[in-house]
Protein backbone atom coordinates (compact mmCIF):
# COMPACT_ATOMS: atom_id res chain seq x y z
CA UNK A 1 0.00 0.00 0.00
CA UNK A 2 3.21 2.37 0.10
CA UNK A 3 3.60 4.41 -3.17
CA UNK A 4 6.70 6.14 -1.65
CA UNK A 5 8.77 7.00 0.98
CA UNK A 6 11.44 9.88 1.19
CA UNK A 7 13.67 9.44 4.55
CA UNK A 8 16.13 11.75 5.48
CA UNK A 9 18.69 10.49 8.30
CA UNK A 10 20.74 11.71 11.16
CA UNK A 11 22.98 9.17 12.97
CA UNK A 12 25.58 8.65 14.91
CA UNK A 13 27.05 5.18 15.63
CA UNK A 14 30.00 2.50 17.23
CA UNK A 15 31.78 0.17 15.04
CA UNK A 16 33.05 -3.17 16.83
CA UNK A 17 36.11 -5.00 15.30
CA UNK A 18 35.42 -8.49 17.15
CA UNK A 19 37.97 -9.80 15.94
CA UNK A 20 39.35 -11.28 11.94
CA UNK A 21 36.84 -12.03 9.83
CA UNK A 22 33.62 -10.38 12.28
CA UNK A 23 32.64 -6.65 12.78
CA UNK A 24 29.75 -5.22 14.39
CA UNK A 25 28.11 -1.52 13.92
CA UNK A 26 25.37 -0.14 16.40
CA UNK A 27 23.77 3.45 15.43
CA UNK A 28 21.05 5.32 16.26
CA UNK A 29 19.43 8.77 15.15
CA UNK A 30 16.36 10.54 13.71
CA UNK A 31 14.74 10.46 10.69
CA UNK A 32 12.51 12.17 9.30
CA UNK A 33 9.88 10.13 6.74
CA UNK A 34 7.37 11.80 4.31
CA UNK A 35 5.13 8.78 3.20
CA UNK A 36 2.54 8.62 0.36
CA UNK A 37 0.15 5.64 0.24
CA UNK A 38 -1.65 4.46 -3.62
CA UNK A 39 -4.66 6.61 -3.44
CA UNK A 40 -1.88 9.57 -3.08
CA UNK A 41 -2.48 10.35 0.77
CA UNK A 42 0.62 11.97 2.33
CA UNK A 43 1.86 11.24 5.61
CA UNK A 44 4.71 13.14 7.64
CA UNK A 45 6.43 11.15 10.36
CA UNK A 46 9.68 11.88 12.69
CA UNK A 47 11.01 8.32 13.88
CA UNK A 48 13.62 7.56 16.55
CA UNK A 49 15.83 4.96 14.81
CA UNK A 50 18.34 2.14 16.24
CA UNK A 51 20.04 -0.40 13.76
CA UNK A 52 22.53 -3.30 14.85
CA UNK A 53 24.58 -4.56 11.67
CA UNK A 54 26.80 -7.73 11.77
CA UNK A 55 29.46 -8.74 9.75
CA UNK A 56 30.99 -12.42 9.40
CA UNK A 57 33.39 -13.13 6.01
CA UNK A 58 36.23 -15.51 5.49
CA UNK A 59 38.24 -15.21 2.12
CA UNK A 60 40.08 -18.38 2.87
CA UNK A 61 38.49 -21.68 2.08
CA UNK A 62 35.22 -21.80 2.37
CA UNK A 63 34.83 -18.12 1.12
CA UNK A 64 31.86 -16.85 2.61
CA UNK A 65 30.16 -13.99 4.42
CA UNK A 66 27.17 -13.19 6.36
CA UNK A 67 25.85 -10.10 6.68
CA UNK A 68 22.66 -9.51 8.87
CA UNK A 69 21.43 -5.70 9.71
CA UNK A 70 18.12 -5.15 12.03
CA UNK A 71 16.48 -1.53 12.36
CA UNK A 72 13.97 -0.70 14.67
CA UNK A 73 11.98 2.71 14.20
CA UNK A 74 10.18 4.15 17.05
CA UNK A 75 7.80 6.99 15.49
CA UNK A 76 7.86 10.06 18.06
CA UNK A 77 5.16 12.28 15.74
CA UNK A 78 2.52 8.94 15.46
CA UNK A 79 1.43 7.04 18.80
CA UNK A 80 1.98 4.13 18.94
CA UNK A 81 3.79 3.35 15.63
CA UNK A 82 6.70 0.95 15.27
CA UNK A 83 8.40 -0.50 12.49
CA UNK A 84 11.37 -2.83 12.18
CA UNK A 85 13.09 -4.46 9.25
CA UNK A 86 15.44 -6.92 8.33
CA UNK A 87 18.34 -8.94 6.22
CA UNK A 88 19.99 -12.00 6.62
CA UNK A 89 22.66 -12.00 3.08
CA UNK A 90 24.78 -15.10 2.64
CA UNK A 91 27.58 -15.49 -0.03
CA UNK A 92 29.09 -18.67 -0.28
CA UNK A 93 32.11 -19.57 -2.85
CA UNK A 94 31.16 -22.53 -4.30
CA UNK A 95 34.10 -23.53 -6.71
CA UNK A 96 36.30 -20.24 -8.25
CA UNK A 97 34.30 -16.94 -8.82
CA UNK A 98 30.91 -19.00 -8.60
CA UNK A 99 28.92 -17.46 -5.95
CA UNK A 100 25.57 -19.17 -4.28
CA UNK A 101 23.78 -16.05 -2.62
CA UNK A 102 20.87 -16.01 0.06
CA UNK A 103 18.60 -13.81 1.24
CA UNK A 104 15.81 -13.32 4.23
CA UNK A 105 14.36 -10.46 5.08
CA UNK A 106 11.35 -8.56 6.87
CA UNK A 107 9.83 -5.56 6.73
CA UNK A 108 6.81 -5.26 9.80
CA UNK A 109 4.92 -1.55 10.44
CA UNK A 110 2.14 -1.58 13.62
CA UNK A 111 0.46 0.73 11.26
CA UNK A 112 0.22 0.77 7.74
CA UNK A 113 -0.28 4.01 5.27
CA UNK A 114 -2.72 2.17 3.34
CA UNK A 115 -4.75 0.50 6.26
CA UNK A 116 -3.88 2.01 9.13
CA UNK A 117 -3.47 -1.85 10.23
CA UNK A 118 -0.44 -3.60 11.02
CA UNK A 119 1.04 -5.23 8.11
CA UNK A 120 4.18 -7.54 7.96
CA UNK A 121 6.16 -8.94 4.89
CA UNK A 122 9.02 -11.38 4.59
CA UNK A 123 10.65 -13.45 1.77
CA UNK A 124 13.76 -15.04 0.72
CA UNK A 125 15.75 -14.50 -2.97
CA UNK A 126 18.39 -16.85 -3.91
CA UNK A 127 20.73 -16.53 -6.54
CA UNK A 128 24.12 -17.69 -8.38
CA UNK A 129 25.97 -14.90 -9.11
CA UNK A 130 29.78 -15.41 -11.36
CA UNK A 131 32.74 -13.01 -10.48
CA UNK A 132 35.63 -12.61 -13.31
Amino acid sequence: GLDRRWQQVVVVGRKFNFNQGREGLLITGVAINQEQNLEGVRNENTEVIVQLNYNLFCFEKPNISLTFIQTGYASITQQGRYRADGDINVNWELVKDLYVNLRFYHVYDSKSPATGEPNIDWGTVAGLTYKF
